[in-house]
């Protein structure tokens, strides 16, 4: 695939999660792959009820052209939540 001279940018949301669920600390496991230029940025978020956004996890440029493997902890909460991967890639 050709680099693109236009900037890219993909969110994907999950379902929300119940709060019952999160009761405890759970553990989110994903595959990534950047290939793209030193300005790419991969985010993992969660968002709230009330639309509040914590940054759980990123990574910045170049992570190699291979598979990676990641997890990241999500804390219990209050109430139901979204969790959140945000590509930025220019």
């Amino acid at each position: 695939m050709p680099e693109s001279r236009y900037p890219i940018t993909a969110e994907l949301y999950s379902p929300p999660i119940s709060s019952r669920l999160s009761a405890t600390p759970l553990c989110l496991y994903f595959s990534y792959f950047m290939h793209r230029g030193v300005n790419s940025r991969l985010s993992v978020y969660t968002l709230d009820n009330s639309n509040t956004s914590a940054e759980l996890w990123t990574r910045r440029g170049h992570a190699m052209k291979t598979w990676r493997v990641d997890f990241v902890q999500i804390d219990s909460a209050s109430g139901p939540f979204q969790v959140i991967c945000e590509l930025f890639s220019f």
